[in-house]
């Protein structure tokens, strides 16, 4: 799905915001900070109003692998 929404901004962001979601449910929180840093990496991703939601995620992940370690 990610090659198909090449160059759709926004679209990338959300399947790479799936992406680490599905990375938490399975508590590879270093996968999901990756996923959620190239999802925010998007500019047209990055002003959509889906980007507060892909932050915290993204503060959620750091926190419980900070908590991991």
């Amino acid at each position: 799905m990610l090659e198909r929404a090449a160059g759709l901004e926004e679209t990338e962001g959300l399947i790479l915001r799936s992406l680490g979601q599905n990375a938490v449910r399975n508590h590879h929180f270093y996968k999901a900070e990756t996923y959620y840093q190239q999802a925010l990496a998007h500019s047209g991703y990055r002003t959509s109003r889906y980007s507060t939601k892909t932050k915290a995620e993204l503060a959620n992940a750091l926190f419980r692998h900070s908590r991991q370690m």
